[in-house]
């Protein structure tokens, strides 16, 4: 049985289809770019920022940090 809408309505269907995997596509990229900075980083803090946020919080020991700090050459 058709349905009616003829060659409008498989058109529809294709428009609709190619309507959500581009708004997919733009979901993954706009958040891959989003995600750039790295899993706990903000976005624009530098590499000593992240050292000086992990050491405040506790993640790594005072002599771990500064040798991470030497080794960035601050």
């Amino acid at each position: 049985m058709m349905s009616g809408f003829g060659i409008l309505g498989m058109v529809g269907g294709l428009l609709l289809l190619l309507i959500l995997i581009g708004g997919g596509a733009w979901l993954v990229q706009s958040g891959l770019r989003a995600g750039g900075a790295g899993p706990g980083a903000l976005a624009g803090e530098t590499p000593l920022e992240i050292l000086k946020r992990r050491y405040a919080k506790g993640e790594i020991a005072r002599n771990e940090f500064e040798e991470m700090r030497r080794d960035l050459g601050a």
